[in-house]
Parts: structure tokens; sequence; C-alpha cells
């Protein structure tokens, strides 16, 4: 099991700190919107909402298995 927990409350407040957008490609975030670990659980994250974002499908799936800082250097390509 992985440490740290979030609440919805923790999620809504990511969600409006982002401003409604997508953290990775700054699109509009439908209400089907992914809540992504920065650092995935398998590779050590947590599921406290400091290691939370809110990101779009696209963005979610791409990323998959890599940190926030490796997708972004992806996406920086």
């Amino acid at each position: 099991m992985s440490e740290g927990q979030h609440t919805a409350q923790d999620v809504r407040a990511i969600y409006e700190r982002q401003r409604g957008l997508c953290a990775y490609c700054g699109g509009l975030l439908g209400p089907d919107f992914h809540v992504d670990h920065k650092t995935p659980l398998v590779r050590g994250g947590s599921n406290a909402p400091e290691n939370l974002c809110c990101a779009c499908e696209r963005c979610n799936k791409r990323k998959a298995r890599l940190t926030e800082s490796e997708f972004r250097m992806k996406l920086a390509l």
C-alpha cells in the first residue's frame, strides 16, 4: 500500500489551483479529467496531495510511468 492519502476536497483544491487546466499541456480540463501522480506509485510516489495534479486523459496516458520531470522533458522534444 502506498503512503499518503488525499480527499475529494484535496483534488478540488488542486483543480482550482490549476484553474481547470491540464498540468502538462495547459488545455481546458473536461469533467472526466484524470488525477495524476507526479511521481507514479510504481516509482515510489505517494497518494499525498503534494504528489497529485489534474491532467487531461491524453497527457495522463502519454505520461504513463514517467515522473513529472521526465514527461516534461519528453514534451519539450
